[in-house]
């Protein structure tokens, strides 16, 4: 099997006070990524110091070059400055000496262990990790879409072929046009009937009317203020985010 056609799951893990995931690496890539997410606020020191630990712990586990980076709740990449005058730390394992080595920033890719990259080893050193392969994945995508095709078929069926056939069969029994005109005039009285009031509104229809208006409402102060809005949308993305990332934490968090 072709290292190419192979796709790894990204492994998830709690910590105290952050969580961390491992995306494996392939052939496109030099390194596998090790990403520590912060759902709260944290010192410059500690993310340094869980960076390197993490590295430590995914190159005994896997010995494969490793590239660490840092997160905030925002999903916004950490400055570790003035610390440290990059923000990802690289490291790999030399397996035969049992040595590790790391730096802060780029390095050369000549410096890497070649034979880490290599298909049998990657093979080798990550066969407990779940993957799919790249056929299956086009499979699982051509019958999505074939799904939504069909869907999309029977949305349009009754959409235009569905009234056709309707009028049809009213050309030919003036039965069916008396009873598809009678459904039309009924539909008009409920509406003017709601309309004038003759018929209360349901609580969900006062709801319905309570959005539009707050939306109209809304929508006023937005186009007399749209930089405002556009703060306040931004905000919005940045509070989901935090709460999303708050949320992940805890599901991962050790007990």
């Amino acid at each position: 099997m072709r290292e190419e056609d192979i796709f790894r799951d990204t492994i998830k893990e709690g910590r105290d006070k952050y969580f961390v995931e491992y995306k494996p690496a392939n052939k496109a890539t030099l390194y596998a990524l090790v990403l520590l997410t912060f759902p709260e606020k944290t010192l410059v020191e500690d993310v340094i110091q869980s960076m390197d630990s993490e590295l430590h712990h995914w190159l005994e586990r896997f010995p494969v070059p490793v590239m660490v980076m840092s997160f905030g709740a925002t999903t916004d990449m950490l400055s570790l400055r003035p610390i440290s005058s990059h923000d990802y730390l690289i490291g790999w394992r030399d397996c035969a000496a049992d040595e590790i080595y790391k730096l802060w920033g780029p390095i050369e890719q000549m410096k890497l262990p070649a034979v880490q990259f290599a298909d049998d080893h990657l093979q080798k050193v990550y066969k407990e990790i779940p993957f799919r392969i790249k056929s299956e994945v086009r499979e699982k995508n051509r019958r999505q879409a074939r799904s939504r095709g069909r869907a999309a078929l029977a949305v349009l069926f009754f959409l235009f072929v569905v009234p056709v056939l309707v009028e049809i069969i009213s050309l030919c029994d003036n039965r069916v046009d008396w009873i598809v005109s009678g459904l039309s005039i009924l539909f008009g009285l409920w509406k003017a009937g709601k309309a004038f009031g003759w018929i209360p509104q349901s609580k969900g229809d006062c709801e319905k009317a309570k959005k539009k208006s707050l939306m109209e409402h809304y929508f006023w102060h937005c186009e007399r203020n749209p930089d405002a809005f556009q703060r306040l949308k931004f905000e919005n993305f940045d509070r989901d985010e935090i709460e999303n990332t708050r949320k992940e934490a805890a599901i991962l968090r050790p007990l």
